[in-house]
């Protein structure tokens, strides 16, 4: 049996949507589970992306077409945030952003080596860097591009161009969503940098690439694994491409993006569609604060491209297929009726 439980905070209802063939039946309500039992006998516990209301809201299954039965239930307002939806200040994609291997993470007192992914050696540790600060935006010198066309007349433009670029010091780490920023200048030797690239000096694995700043350098997290004491994580490619999507939307509002790879061969067209959601899935799959898309391929990326209001981004080939998978599989775990809206697929982007 496939299910989606959708957790819809602005309107304070949660939506039991599952396929059904097993003629099955709501047995108990639970503040933050749904009991079913078949025809058989068997028992499904359905787990809550948010608590609800037992006493309110419907208590059977809605019969729809094509084996599908829904639920509809009351959420439970929280007392802190119950507000929050309402309150047009707060940035519901940027809550969505991946916050992995951020500042605070590495300013805690637990020394850091962040390491080739291909080698494992060295490339930036806690006691190379004099300063850590977060990157404003990965997007940073394009709104800066479009800060100076638009920007209103001053006479004092010395004052104003002081903050059009980015300028680290040599032992300066910015960290962003998805990327650790660099100079050029960088105080070790453990990174080396070439007109486009930033490599590992141990393997010479390209590890990032050049900014369109020119004299900073972005390392991608994806080919880095971070040490911490005897700890060591790994940032999944896929968050890269959400972080991507995410600061798209952050930066411009854009809300359908083209990512293609690097030979136009073909492309992956996102539409997102709802920022800030909590679901539940088969298997009782719990993401919280989940971007919503719908998705579609097509060979056709150098047309999309140019449409209006579609930004494109070109993708490493790795990130972009994990991303691809990632979100076919999430896909696969959908009921058949909500699979597909016309042409787009539906898939569900978590953060973590």
């Amino acid at each position: 049996m496939k299910y989606l439980i959708e957790h819809l905070p602005r309107i304070g209802t949660i939506v039991v949507i599952l396929e059904d063939f097993n003629n099955v039946r709501v047995e108990h309500l639970r503040s933050e589970s749904v009991e079913l039992v078949d025809s058989n006998g068997m028992t499904t516990i359905l787990e809550l992306p948010h608590r609800i209301d037992i006493n309110s809201g419907r208590k059977g299954l809605q019969k729809n077409e094509g084996g599908v039965k829904t639920l509809r239930l009351k959420a439970t307002r929280d007392v802190e945030n119950s507000e929050d939806y309402k309150d047009r200040s707060i940035n519901r994609a940027m809550l969505a952003t991946p916050q992995r291997w951020m500042r605070k993470d590495l300013l805690a007192p637990t020394a850091f080596d962040i390491e080739c992914r291909a080698c494992n050696g060295s490339l930036i540790s806690s006691k190379d860097c004099s300063a850590i600060n977060e990157l404003p935006s990965e997007f940073w010198a394009e709104l800066m591009d479009y800060w100076h066309c638009h920007k209103p007349t001053v006479q004092h433009s010395v004052q104003v161009d002081r903050y059009s670029k980015l300028n680290p010091r040599s032992s300066e780490l910015l960290v962003g969503n998805s990327v650790f920023c660099v100079n050029s200048t960088w105080v070790t030797a453990k990174l080396s940098f070439t007109a486009r690239y930033v490599r590992c000096s141990k393997c010479n694995h390209t590890v990032g690439q050049v900014s369109q700043d020119g004299h900073l350098y972005n390392i991608n997290k994806w080919n880095t694994r971070l040490v911490k004491g005897e700890g060591v994580e790994y940032f999944s490619p896929e968050l890269h491409v959400t972080a991507i999507l995410v600061n798209a939307l952050n930066s411009n509002g854009t809300r359908k993006i083209l990512l293609k790879n690097a030979h136009n061969e073909c492309g992956i067209l996102i539409w997102m569609f709802v920022v800030g959601l909590n679901v539940t899935m088969t298997g009782n799959q719990t993401f919280k604060n989940c971007i919503k898309v719908y998705y579609k391929r097509t060979v056709d990326a150098p047309s999309l491209s140019k449409a209006q209001n579609i930004e494109s981004f070109v993708i490493d080939s790795v990130p972009l297929q994990h991303f691809s998978q990632k979100l076919d599989a999430v896909n696969a775990q959908l009921p058949h009726f909500l699979k597909t809206m016309d042409s787009w697929n539906l898939s569900f982007l978590h953060c973590s």
